[in-house]
């Protein structure tokens, strides 16, 4: 049986029932709630691509909340717009101890790092690129999850095993920058400040940028 997405969402989303029947005859797939029913052509499950096997990879144990932040802190600096396609995804560094994601869009570089479960035996590709909009799905299916995310590679691919879900991505080809470069080895000044306060104010000053000046001023003093 395939379900198609946009009105199966639509349906679902409206109705109101604690549980959903689905049957198909072989032509046409039917909805049932407790007071409605829908009837929408069935397309040949036949079309489906067929799904890649993630057996016999050995994964990465992630934590579901450093995933997730890791991936809402790099994923706004790509550039899922521009002529080079590299930097429209987040690179990945499977270091053993902790797996960097870096992104950038040739103005903004964004840096984390995530938290390993497990990775005794994880292996995977140097540094794999996954598509924005990949862990843009990761992101909404993590929701508010906690434990252990399972992050795997296959030939050109990249799965994430999330609960009973599963979500697999083919990786991007191309050549991403050597963000280390850009990163000083020193700092002259280091300045602590406490987020919430710092946050409001760029918040505040950021009212009045726009396309042209895209940019806040800050002027420190003692």
């Amino acid at each position: 049986m395939l379900l198609p997405v946009a009105e199966t969402t639509q349906i679902v989303r409206e109705l109101a029932d604690e549980a959903i029947e689905i049957s198909s005859d072989g032509s046409r797939i039917t909805l049932r709630g407790a007071h409605s029913e829908f009837r929408i052509p069935e397309v040949d499950p036949q079309e489906f691509p067929e799904v890649p096997d993630t057996e016999g990879s050995t994964p990465f144990s992630l934590d579901a909340v450093s995933l997730r932040n890791a991936i809402r802190r790099t994923l706004f600096a790509t550039d899922t717009e521009g002529p080079r396609y590299a930097l429209g995804g987040v690179l990945l560094e499977l270091r053993k101890d902790r797996p960097v994601f870096v992104a950038t869009d040739s103005r903004r570089l964004a840096v984390a790092r995530v938290e390993l479960e497990a990775a005794d035996a994880a292996t995977g590709p140097d540094k794999p690129l996954v598509p924005a909009k990949a862990l843009q799905l990761v992101d909404r299916t993590l929701g508010n999850a906690e434990g252990p995310v399972k992050l795997g590679f296959r030939a050109n691919e990249v799965f994430f095993q999330i609960g009973p879900t599963s979500i697999i991505s083919r990786l991007i080809d191309g050549r991403f920058p050597d963000y280390e470069r850009v990163i000083p080895r020193g700092l002259d000044h280091r300045i602590e400040m406490v987020v919430g306060p710092l946050h409001a104010a760029v918040r505040q000053a950021q009212i009045f940028t726009d396309e042209e000046t895209r940019s806040v001023t800050f002027q420190l003093q003692p």
